[in-house]
């Protein structure tokens, strides 16, 4: 077999390889990005329907999530503690005072 011959077989082996690599390859990648952007959307969906922004009457998820009364509650405690944190920078500030006179 001749140089010519060789690099024609080898050139004609080497495409063949390339397109049964593309082959298998595109279709599982293919797959695989699909599979990854309906994750990404359910993971978003799900996300969304926990924070409270899509809620519908017959919503099944409402059993599990904070009613009115215990946002409430939590904003009252966030409330109480913000207080709390103002006094104590008050009284940080007073005992900075006297020591500075």
């Amino acid at each position: 077999m001749n140089r010519f011959a060789r690099y024609k077989t080898l050139q004609l082996l080497w495409t063949r390889a390339r397109m049964l690599l593309a082959f298998l390859h595109g279709p599982r990648h293919q797959e695989a990005r699909l599979r990854a952007q309906r994750w990404q959307e359910t993971q978003v969906a799900q996300r969304l329907i926990s924070d409270g922004i899509i809620r519908g009457s017959g919503d099944p998820d409402s059993a599990s999530r904070p009613r009115g009364e215990l946002r409430a509650a939590e904003q009252r405690a966030w409330q109480a503690q913000r207080e709390i944190q103002q006094r104590w920078m008050e009284t940080q500030q007073q005992r900075q005072q006297r020591r500075g006179r």
